[in-house]
This record gives structure tokens, C-alpha cells and sequence, in this order.
């Protein structure tokens, strides 16, 4: 998956353990979506089949309708599905991430300071009225207007937003790749791809850069030759031998000649 990605995508060597939990992250979630729209809708598997998503080839749907309609492992997605529905501290991001929230936050801020991790959980967990949700959200509401009074007074609300719970680093922070140790933040690291990408990208510059210096020179000791032509008639200037085109005081683009002498 990681040379499939580097393929269609310019990404350094340290970008690959973010690149490897978003891909299994997002493989999780169309499971989940799979399941709950082509399995869990219909009641037989007839019906499953008949409705099969044009997405996943016929022998391959078969296998998925089989393994779901284990026993074993309908057991085991019921066990996961009540351990799941006990997780009430979810937040109400969807697809969007913690570090979004955080950019976010921090351009609605006229000092355009870091948001505190209390503006963060405030943001990205507070429930609304209008919205019905699939786990009880009292707990979490108390907690919220507990937190709100904590922020408003001034006082640390690190304990209420943790809920006694240990936390990753990544929460409240969003996805990440993986900190480099102090002995290795400072050595370069070797990425082939990457520096053949920067070489070509570097050549380029240069070859761009070349043609519009010598197109500069050129145009402007065209206009120098047609300005000394014109302040002494005497002159015999074949400016077309030593300029192809020459720019007008006021043209930015240059004017083809036509070989005429001044």
C-alpha cells in the first residue's frame, strides 16, 4: 500500500506511519459501512446478494456474506458492538480531525494562540439539541457545562475533560506520524524518491530561469541599439543581426523584426 500511495502521491520516507494509520483507519470505516448497508439492511441472504454493490465483485461478496453469517464471528461483532455502545466520551467530529479543530480555533483567535485542550474538548464533543444520538449523552452534557464553568472562572479543567481516564498523545491532538528521537531529529534523512523528485523539479527551475535571463538581455540591448540608432541617424544598425525582437518602452512582450536596417 505504501509504494501504491507514493505512486500517485509526493510523500518523504517519515510520512509513512501516518500514511499506514490512515489507510487502516479508513479500511475500518468502509467495513463498517459495508456491513451495516449491504449486510445488516436485508434480513436473508438472498436478499444480500440481490443487492449486492457494484463496487465488489460477485465471488468476493459471496465470501463476505459467508463470514458474516458465522456464528463465531456474529458473536464476536455483538461483544464489540456493546463494548462499543459503553463509550459514551465520543466526540462529533465525523470525518474531520482534532488537528483541524485546532486550526480552526487558533485563526478565530485574534492573538492567534494554541487553543487550550479545554476549547479543543469543547469543541469537538458538545452535543446538540436538535440532533438525536445513538448513546446516551447526559454524562457527557453534565460534564460539558462543568467544564464551560471551570474555562469561565479561570481554573484548570484538565481532570473533568480526562475523565480519570489515561489518554494517548494523540488525543485531542489528531494523527500524527511518529516523533523523531533526539539523536536522529537533527540527521538528514536519506529518501531516494524524494530527491529525485526535488533534482528534476530543480532542473526545471533552472532551464525556466536560463530563458527568461537570456530573453531579459536580449531584449534590453535591442532597446539600447534602437534608442542609439534613433539619437544618431548616422548609424548603420542592423538590429535584427544582433536581436531577434525588440520591446517597445511600453510593451512588456517583444516585437518580431523584420530584418530592416536603421
Amino acid at each position: 500500500m505504501w509504494d501504491y500511495t507514493r505512486d500517485r502521491y509526493i510523500i518523504p520516507d517519515n510520512g509513512r506511519h501516518w500514511v499506514d494509520k490512515t489507510i487502516s483507519t479508513s479500511w475500518r470505516v468502509y467495513k463498517s459501512r459495508v456491513k451495516k448497508k449491504y449486510y445488516k439492511k436485508y434480513e436473508t441472504d438472498d436478499d444480500r446478494m440481490a443487492n449486492r454493490p457494484n463496487t465488489i465483485p460477485l465471488e468476493d461478496f459471496k465470501l463476505l456474506v459467508k463470514y458474516r453469517g458465522d456464528e463465531a464471528v456474529q458473536e464476536l461483532a455483538e461483544e464489540n458492538e456493546a463494548r462499543r455502545a459503553s463509550v459514551t466520551d465520543t466526540h462529533t467530529l465525523g470525518p474531520n480531525s482534532m488537528a483541524q479543530v485546532r486550526e480552526n480555533l487558533k485563526k478565530g483567535n485574534p492573538d492567534l494562540g494554541s487553543p487550550s485542550d479545554a476549547q479543543v474538548y469543547l469543541d469537538s464533543h458538545e452535543r446538540e439539541e436538535v440532533r438525536t444520538y445513538k448513546t446516551n449523552t447526559a454524562e457527557i452534557k453534565k460534564r460539558i457545562i462543568e467544564i464551560k464553568k471551570k474555562v469561565a472562572a479561570g481554573e484548570d479543567a484538565s481532570e473533568l475533560i480526562a475523565n480519570g481516564k489515561s489518554h494517548g498523545r494523540e488525543w485531542l491532538k489528531g494523527r500524527h506520524g511518529k516523533t523523531a528521537s533526539l539523536a536522529s531529529a537533527s540527521a538528514p534523512v536519506d529518501d531516494p524518491f524524494l530527491d529525485d523528485v526535488t533534482e528534476k523539479i530543480k532542473r526545471d527551475l533552472e532551464v525556466e530561469l536560463e530563458a527568461k535571463v537570456n530573453k531579459k538581455v536580449q531584449d534590453n540591448m535591442a532597446l539600447l541599439l534602437k534608442k542609439l540608432a534613433e539619437a544618431n541617424h548616422r548609424l548603420n544598425l542592423d538590429i535584427a543581426d544582433c536581436c531577434a525582437t525588440i520591446p517597445s518602452e511600453d510593451d512588456e512582450n517583444a516585437t518580431p523584426f523584420t530584418g530592416t536596417s536603421t
